[in-house]
């Protein structure tokens, strides 16, 4: 059965109607545990070490389909002074820990955020796609590191949401 049919048949003709196939998936999406940065960089060379943050406890596997940053403050973009803010997902044996999801600060003509605005969501600047997976007991870690002489990251929080496979 396709997903198509699989939704027409779930939701009903109404439901098929009234959006996309992945909008009406997104009912079955799961926000992961929020992480939050308690304060702002010291100085703009400041960063943070890997550090873990949440373990999946579901016994399936499932995809980091979205993860959002919401900034307590403002924070200029600029190519070569600025930050990564790292999602990182292991493969639930103890290995070395895989970029998702990055959020470069710099310019968007550099492919990066852009400038921060204060309570504004910030969707990462990229995706690594074969790292978005999180198996059962694989873990999620965050970092941040710094490019050129670095930036001062706010205090801010991330919400990743996840979606169920197979």
């Amino acid at each position: 059965m396709s997903r198509s049919t699989f939704m027409a048949s779930l939701m009903g003709s109404i439901g098929a109607q009234h959006g996309t196939e992945d909008e009406l998936l997104g009912v079955w999406d799961i926000c992961g545990e929020s992480i939050a940065k308690a304060a702002a960089d010291g100085m703009a060379s400041d960063t943070t070490a890997l550090t873990k943050v949440w373990c999946n406890p579901y016994p399936f596997s499932i995809y980091l389909q979205n993860a959002i940053i919401t900034p307590a403050a403002t924070l200029t973009a600029h190519d070569s002074n600025n930050a990564s803010v790292l999602l990182l997902v292991d493969n639930a044996a103890d290995g070395t820990p895989a970029t998702a999801a990055t959020w470069l600060t710099a310019t968007t003509a550099s492919s990066g955020t852009g400038n921060w605005a204060t309570d504004v969501g910030v969707r990462p600047s990229s995706y690594t796609a074969a790292n978005r997976i999180l198996l059962p007991g694989a873990n999620l870690f965050w970092q941040i590191t710094k490019g050129g002489s670095g930036v001062v990251v706010p205090i801010m929080r991330i919400v990743p949401v996840f979606r169920k496979l197979g």
